[in-house]
């Protein structure tokens, strides 16, 4: 034990030593007790550790002084929302009692001290609005002069404000206040700050917010629009337009619109001047927030746009090139903007005033494909299109030599959408230059396309479309060839035209005239139950191109600008090529060959010569029975011979009789 207590250093003289305790144990004697019951002793908490008794002391005074400031806040904010009312009040009161002179400073530190308050979060929803009623009520009875510039500054200090607050951003905002903003801002004059705030507000929105306050982001845009056209429709009345360059330099140079609507053209026009318009930004802002708004709202602002400036239309008698153009262009460089109602706009566009030049469309179409994700190449594109409009070489040949020079995969697709477009505007006389331009370039076009232009192009100018056909001849794809059934329409319009030559006719359907063709030339005519095969062009007589004849057998024999014998020399020729391919007859061919071989004669009032009517007669008995055949015959043989007496008649003038 010695050994033991010398290698323990000796206890300190604030702690008490055991030692004599454990000696006082050992030496007193031991007694058992009873054990005394645990709910007899007072209930003390067992602090095991004293420095934990301390840490509990300490979160307990943390508590009490977090529930004090708690209490304090929401003290102080019980507090300060009646006096932010009370300021609100004591405003409108002051608004009424100002001098016209000591408005501006009462309206700033109004503004500023809202503000304020709107950052911190002290006023609810229908605070705000009522604010936003109450004080633009005022400002419009008491001040209607400087309301204006007033109110404005008023609904940028509000909306600074809610952008800044932290407790509640502009996405969890109600929709009431963002609408009922857009709404008195659509009431104000059109400045650049009113657009940069509009925009602004639009801008920060999330899509559902967009959604639901389109109605109110449609007004704003048609406030703008109106003033846009009452801005152009001034200025135009001043300037006149003599060809497509200037279309393009003067639009730029007076408005400013293209140039910050599109990037494709800034190179070529920041040669002019800039315009002094307050609305030159307009377009390049509206597009960036477009393309951010739903399908649904966008296509019903793009729309009442599209009407607001063609109603303006009908007020000014003439919608300026340059607003028509910058609409366009805005319109073609949304993304979410698709073909339809790109289409849509152009037609509207159009027809509003004189024909939309090629020229500049192909920098819009080509904005429209780049914005729809068309191009691989969009850039280098951009780029190249570009040097060319500063050189002159605009167009849409030009740009479509420009996508098959870059070897764009869907150029051939974008041919066929371009022209289906030209063919829906209308612009006829577009598609003929573009076409004819295309062929100096030495371009090729598929024979498909070749028909569904001149198919439509017919009920324009049937001679336009002949024009269009003879070119396109020259620039066929892989040696193509017109399938004349795929434009039935365009080979009926050439019948009723006496312009057109009907060998013309034929040759396009690559059909040889049986009459002028040398018996051992002739195609064979087919055995009777083979198949019906045209044997001369190696392809089948399909069911479409049977039924064009009936037509056109039709429309031969009742064709009135063509003298008798041509018509029934080409009803001659139209079932001389169904009899080679054993094309079934019916009654519509009989009733046409009754009317170039019996009906035309009697209303030229001449007798139907007989191997005429016997010839029609056994295409009738065969189709329509012996009954009606026999029927036919009797008629002319009726007017055959009242034609006789009447000749032998008219002979005898004296009315002399021979002698009984």
């Amino acid at each position: 034990m010695a050994h033991l207590s010398e290698a323990f250093p000796p206890p300190s003289h604030t702690i008490p030593s055991l030692w004599p305790s454990f000696w006082e144990v050992d030496s007193s004697q031991w007694q058992w007790q009873a054990p005394r019951s645990q709910e007899s002793d007072p209930k003390v908490p067992a602090v095991p550790f004293p420095w934990l008794s301390g840490l509990q002391e300490w979160i307990n005074r943390s508590k009490e002084t977090a529930d004090k400031h708690s209490a304090e806040t929401v003290l102080s904010m019980s507090t300060t929302k009646p006096s932010i009312f009370k300021d609100i009040s004591s405003f409108r009161q002051k608004l009424k009692e100002c001098n016209p002179d000591e408005l501006a400073a009462l309206c700033g530190d109004f503004n500023q001290h809202f503000k304020h308050s709107l950052t911190l979060g002290l006023l609810p929803e229908s605070g705000i609005n009522a604010a936003l009623g109450g004080i633009t009520k005022d400002l419009c009875h008491i001040f209607p002069g400087e309301a204006a510039s007033q109110r404005l500054l008023f609904y940028k200090a509000t909306w600074e404000g809610l952008a800044a607050c932290g407790i509640l951003g502009t996405d969890q905002l109600g929709n009431t206040v963002i609408k009922r903003v857009m709404f008195f801002l659509s009431q104000l004059p059109v400045t650049s700050e009113m657009q940069e705030l509009a925009l602004g507000i639009v801008a920060t929105l999330s899509p559902g917010q967009l959604q639901e306050i389109a109605p109110a982001i449609a007004s704003v845009a048609e406030k703008l629009l109106l003033h846009w056209v009452q801005d152009y429709s001034i200025s135009s009345r001043s300037h006149c337009y003599t060809t497509h360059d200037q279309d393009l330099d003067r639009a730029a140079s007076d408005s400013n619109v293209l140039q910050m609507s599109t990037k494709s053209v800034t190179g070529s026009i920041h040669k002019v001047e800039s315009s002094e318009s307050i609305l030159n930004s307009f377009p390049a802002k509206l597009a960036e927030v477009l393309q951010y708004l739903p399908p649904m709202a966008l296509r019903s602002i793009i729309r009442q746009g599209s009407h607001c400036l063609s109603q303006s239309y009908k007020s000014i008698q003439r919608l300026p090139l340059e607003l028509r153009y910058s609409w366009l262009s805005l319109v073609s460089q949304v993304p979410n903007a698709n073909g339809r109602l790109f289409l849509w706009t152009w037609k509207l566009m159009d027809a509003s005033g004189p024909p939309l030049q090629g020229d500049i469309m192909s920098i819009i179409i080509l904005q429209h494909w780049t914005s729809q994700g068309f191009l691989r190449k969009a850039g280098q594109v951009n780029q190249k299109f570009r040097h060319l409009i500063l050189e002159g070489d605009g167009g849409f040949a030009n740009l479509f030599a420009l996508l098959t020079e870059r070897q764009e995969k869907f150029w051939l697709s974008n041919q066929l959408q371009l022209f289906k477009m030209l063919l829906e505007v209308g612009q006829y006389d577009t598609i003929y230059s573009t076409i004819y331009h295309m062929k100096r370039l030495k371009m090729k076009m598929s024979m498909a396309l070749c028909s569904l232009i001149v198919e439509a192009t017919s009920t324009y100018s049937p001679l336009l479309a002949l024009r269009i056909h003879e070119i396109c001849r020259g620039m066929r794809l892989r040696h193509q060839k017109l399938r004349a059934e795929n434009c039935p329409n365009f080979i009926l319009s050439m019948i009723n035209n006496p312009r057109v030559n009907p060998r013309a006719i034929w040759g396009i359907m690559n059909i040889g005239i049986y009459q002028r063709m040398p018996r051992g030339r002739m195609p064979p005519q087919l055995p009777a139950g083979s198949a019906v095969s045209d044997l001369r062009n190696g392809r089948s007589l399909t069911p479409k191109m049977a039924d064009l004849l009936v037509r056109m057998t039709v429309a031969f024999a009742h064709c009135k600008t063509r003298p008798h014998r041509v018509v029934l020399r080409n009803v001659t020729q139209c079932l001389h090529y169904l009899r080679r391919h054993n094309a079934a007859h019916n009654h519509h061919i009989t009733r046409a060959i009754t009317h170039a071989t019996i009906n035309l004669g009697m209303q030229l009032d001449k007798a139907v010569p007989r191997a005429r009517a016997d010839w029609a007669v056994r295409m009738i008995r065969s189709v329509e029975g012996p009954e009606v055949a026999k029927t036919v015959e009797m008629i002319v043989h009726i007017w055959n011979r009242s034609i006789c007496d009447k000749g032998r008649r008219s002979g005898n003038t004296l009315s002399v009789r021979p002698i009984e």
